[in-house]
């Protein structure tokens, strides 16, 4: 527990540093998205013209640092958990510590004490003096929630046992992939407006008086079996494949469906929906076919917290849990 608490330090302290290195430096434009709206926006003259220069390399430099530093962080942990012959539990509940605990010392001490309570900022961007949202604690609540989320599956990704078949999992879930995107398009075309229903609310109310309920049931009844046979294909391969226990099945099951539901957010919500517009009645001229409106109120929310944090552990369940019938079956 020690090393885990010096771990964890170490790395709060690589955050201020790489935050302090990066505020002097500003190596990339990139690294001003982080700041409020209005800052960004008073900041925008001055983030359109940055010269390469010696400082901006001394500022990469910094970034790459900190990267280094941050793997050197969890292989430490990892080299002394193997030494030590750590189960699952103790590497998830190493990994997840350290980074709790670097997330709470970003909130805390850097969003709401540093942000809010100091002018720290405000020192290297005095233009930015003034702006409402450096007083705006929770400005980024989404992105630390997605965080929140990448640390608790990083974490149980990292603890997994090494008996899971990678290759065969990556596999899977692709081929998975194709036929959920496959099955989808094939419903789709036989039954566009009843796929409005689960379009952006601007495109499901104007929609709406065109969509016929026996379409909609029809539509159903084809995506329903669908998640049914892509959770017994997974059980069924990961058990071929000699892959047991449940929390190796449960993440079997999670990395597969979070294939797939990477699949669809670039076919399906990124490719797909200006060329289809035309096809659902009353909704043609609908704000939200845009691709930014598309993204940001349907597609990014559904597949970064949606499919994260319910449907993919929902896939690990029922996959872990069908694994655990398969030996008594084939008895």
């Amino acid at each position: 527990m020690l090393l885990t608490l010096m771990l964890s330090a170490a790395g709060c302290v690589l955050l201020f540093m790489g935050i302090w290195g990066a505020t002097v430096t500003m190596p990339t434009a990139l690294l001003a998205k982080n700041f409020p709206e209005d800052v960004q926006e008073r900041l925008r003259s001055r983030l359109e013209r940055l010269p390469m220069s010696p400082k901006r390399v001394l500022g990469w430099i910094i970034l790459a640092l900190l990267v280094a530093g941050y793997l050197a962080l969890f292989i430490i942990g990892g080299i002394d958990g193997l030494k030590r012959s750590f189960t699952f539990g103790q590497f998830f509940l190493r990994f997840f510590t350290i980074g709790a605990v670097i997330k709470a010392f970003d909130i805390v001490a850097l969003d709401w004490c540093l942000l809010t309570k100091t002018h720290f900022f405000q020192h290297y961007f005095p233009e930015t003096e003034g702006c409402a949202g450096w007083q705006d604690f929770g400005y980024n609540r989404k992105q630390q929630l997605r965080q929140c989320a990448v640390i608790v599956i990083g974490s149980a990704v990292a603890a997994r046992d090494r008996s899971m078949n990678w290759p065969r999992i990556i596999l899977d879930g692709l081929s998975m992939s194709l036929v959920f995107n496959a099955v989808v398009g094939v419903g789709f075309l036989l039954w566009p407006q009843a796929y409005s229903t689960m379009f952006p609310r601007e495109i499901r109310q104007a929609a709406a008086p065109w969509v016929d309920k026996g379409e909609v049931r029809k539509m159903k009844l084809l995506l329903c079996p669908l998640y049914l046979v892509m959770f017994a294909y997974w059980a069924i391969s990961a058990h071929c494949a000699g892959m047991a226990g449940f929390w190796n099945l449960f993440w079997t099951g999670y990395v597969e469906m979070t294939l797939v539901s990477l699949s669809d957010f670039i076919i399906l919500d990124c490719w797909l929906p200006g060329k289809v517009r035309h096809m659902i009645k009353g909704a043609e001229r609908c704000k939200a076919w845009e691709r930014k409106e598309w993204l940001m109120k349907l597609a990014i929310p559904e597949h970064g917290l949606g499919w994260t944090l319910l449907a993919c552990p929902t896939a690990g369940l029922i996959v872990a849990g069908l694994g655990a019938l398969i030996p008594q079956c084939v008895i």
